[in-house]
């Protein structure tokens, strides 16, 4: 059975809390959500929902409760911190490693990219996801290990994948011109500006 983001949230950081060094991670998660105690902890605890990370002289659960609900008050905003984002990037790996997460594809995506490997296509990952959460998702995908059907991956350091300049910048680190290159998007913004730039959207 696999878990909620709640319930994974709740024991990854019990598993955190009670390992070898308790206290050396309890000053890390501190420092990752050091917001608070900034110039900005006063906005934020104005917000509606806020939730403060509880001292380190309180008990374990409730930390780690508080942890909990600090992250999920963050998500709430759709904040993009860097901490968040650090934070939900160790969760992740554990929790692919664990079994309790995998990636989710359609059933003709391994059919699709098999055919394409077969034909001599070259197959690359552009999103708005970070590298390691890509590779984490083929990775451990309900199908198995899909990352041998791709020879590069790519995200937002790139640039936004609303701009033509993001596939130019691809398309010189693979070595390949871009009338060559097929791009295959959900994103419709920006389309028609790649499309005049000789730069392939579909």
């Amino acid at each position: 059975m696999l878990l909620s983001l709640n319930d994974f949230s709740h024991i990854y950081l019990y598993i955190l809390f009670t390992s070898h060094h308790p206290y050396q991670i309890i000053t890390i998660l501190r420092l990752l959500f050091s917001s608070i105690h900034t110039c900005k902890a006063e906005k934020d605890r104005e917000l509606d929902g806020f939730a403060p990370i509880p001292k380190n002289e309180t008990e374990v659960q409730q930390i780690i409760q508080g942890v909990v609900d600090n992250v999920h008050w963050q998500m709430s905003l759709d904040r993009k911190t860097t901490a968040l984002k650090q934070l939900q990037g160790h969760m992740w790996r554990a929790a692919y490693a664990s079994g309790q997460v995998k990636g989710e594809v359609y059933a003709d995506v391994v059919p699709a990219l098999r055919k394409w490997k077969e034909a001599g296509k070259q197959l690359y990952i552009f999103s708005s996801g970070s590298v390691e959460a890509q590779k984490l998702l083929f990775g451990y995908s309900i199908e198995g290990d899909l990352l041998e059907f791709f020879q590069g991956h790519f995200d937002t350091t790139v640039g936004p994948k609303v701009e033509s300049e993001s596939y130019r910048k691809i398309a010189d680190h693979i070595g390949c011109s871009t009338e060559n290159i097929l791009f295959l998007t959900d994103i419709t913004k920006g389309k028609h500006t790649c499309t005049c730039m000789s730069i392939t959207l579909s």
